[in-house]
């Protein structure tokens, strides 16, 4: 798979300190700070999710939480090559609504060749938004 598209540090998530991750188990903490955008790597957790792109590869989402005031990370993972880091577009209690733009970079200013997934924290499965 080719990144030659985005930044070198979308390949480098910044490590989350031990004391700051939240406890296996415990509950998420009330509010968290969430980077817009995602990282590329294959990490998984306990809150890895996964669905499929329209063209039928699997996508992993996993959410990283860090206790405030670090910086929780999802990080994304997919066999398709992506045109640009995937994005967190809005978000809602337990819900991320995250976009990727896989291929051609350019495909980033059509929403219509974007794929859209709701990503509800606490569940193992990604929704895929087709038509937006």
């Amino acid at each position: 798979m080719a990144w030659k598209r985005y930044h070198d540090s979308s390949m480098h998530p910044p490590a989350i300190p031990a004391r700051r991750r939240p406890k296996p188990g415990a509950l998420p903490p009330p509010w968290v700070l969430l980077n817009d955008r995602a990282y590329l790597a294959g990490e998984s957790n306990h809150t890895t999710a996964v669905s499929r792109t329209r063209h039928g590869d699997e996508i992993q989402a996993t959410l990283f939480l860090a206790d405030p005031p670090l910086v929780s990370h999802f990080f994304i993972s997919c066999a398709a090559e992506f045109g640009c880091e995937p994005r967190i577009l809005y978000t809602e209690a337990n819900l991320v609504l995250l976009t990727l733009v896989l291929g051609d970079p350019y495909n980033a200013i059509d929403p219509r060749k974007n794929d859209f997934y709701v990503y509800e924290v606490g569940v193992r499965v990604v929704i895929m938004v087709y038509d937006f």
